[in-house]
């Protein structure tokens, strides 16, 4: 009896170290080739002869895909140029989550753009450390510009509540020498210099907003973007619009209790954005996320290893047991 059960544990778990090894090489083989798409197009310029065009902006979605996807649905109706994205994508850092995100998202875009910026939940852990190599290996540089039309758009990172010295000098260089080849600068970041009026404290270190309001006093945008904060709204930072975009995922902040996401319109006589609102609904997906997690990550590994060891060590009991059992058989 006892032969028998190992012989049967041994054989169960090799069988679930070669499902392990297959389900990993299927995910890895599918998820990985889909990152390509989600590339900034920086230091380029598109559609150089579009006067009048309009784009999309989401923020704060936190691996709430089922309501990014429904607001999603809703951008598409409308045919934009792009879509931003203003940080804070994933629950969890590791670059097999944010392949999931990517091969989640790929199809509903219908072929429109969603450019990326970090934020703070997607480049710092839970010890407080930040990394954006995961990121940056999936959704390319933290930073970046580019052209469309007669717009000028400027990526900056703030995912650690600053914006780097090295990113300022980038700004400047651009006003400098690039800013009169466009009618319009838009600038979009994760945090906000400035907070919504009755909300919680969420903006970049206090000498941070002192050298971006120095910044911009001297090389204005025409409209900032910004995200993180979770609430829509609408104020001027030293003379420049500066917009929040309503949560599109993660926890609400505020009376309003929806989703949203923004609308641009930029042409001759100006830009305009519209704020969306969508109806509260929430799922974490948090059986696929575990799934991912397991067949994608480092734990793979461990997994198929403890499978390995249990089939080999229930094979050498049951041979043990089958040696004493026969020596037993000689000495009766």
């Amino acid at each position: 009896m006892a032969l028998r059960l190992c012989n049967i544990v041994s054989i169960v778990c090799l069988v679930c170290a070669v499902f392990v090894i297959a389900i990993r090489g299927y995910m890895g083989e599918h998820f990985f080739a889909s990152q390509k798409d989600f590339y900034p197009p920086a230091g380029q310029l598109l559609a150089q002869k579009e006067k009048s065009f309009r784009f999309s902006v989401v923020a704060d979605t936190g691996s709430q895909n089922r309501t990014l996807q429904r607001i999603i649905r809703e951008i598409v109706k409308n045919n934009p140029a792009f879509i931003l994205h203003l940080g804070d994508l994933v629950t969890y850092r590791t670059k097999e989550h944010m392949y999931w995100i990517t091969d989640e998202l790929d199809d509903k875009l219908h072929n429109i753009p969603m450019y990326l910026i970090p934020g703070n939940h997607d480049v710092k852990n839970k010890k407080g450390h930040f990394d954006k190599s995961n990121y940056r290996r999936v959704f390319g540089p933290s930073y970046y510009w580019f052209g469309y039309g007669n717009t000028m758009f400027i990526a900056l990172d703030s995912s650690e509540e600053k914006i780097s010295d090295e990113e300022w000098d980038f700004y400047k260089t651009l006003m400098k020498k690039f800013r009169r080849f466009f009618k319009y600068v838009i600038l979009y970041t994760h945090i906000p210099p400035i907070n919504p009026p009755d909300m919680p404290e969420h903006t970049l270190k206090k000498g941070e907003v002192a050298k971006m309001a120095e910044i911009i006093q001297a090389y204005p945008p025409d409209i900032i973007l910004t995200g993180h904060v979770h609430y829509y709204s609408h104020q001027m930072f030293k003379g420049v619009p500066l917009y929040s975009v309503p949560t599109s995922g993660q926890y609400f902040v505020g009376p309003i209790k929806k989703f949203g996401y923004l609308d641009v319109f930029v042409d001759n006589q100006g830009i305009r954005v519209e704020n969306h609102y969508i109806d509260k609904t929430r799922s974490a997906e948090f059986f696929e996320i575990l799934f991912v997690q397991i067949f994608l990550g480092n734990k793979v590994r461990w997994i198929m290893f403890a499978f390995l060891f249990l089939a080999c060590l229930s094979f050498v009991i049951g041979r043990i047991i089958k040696k004493r059992h026969f020596n037993q058989k000689v000495l009766n």
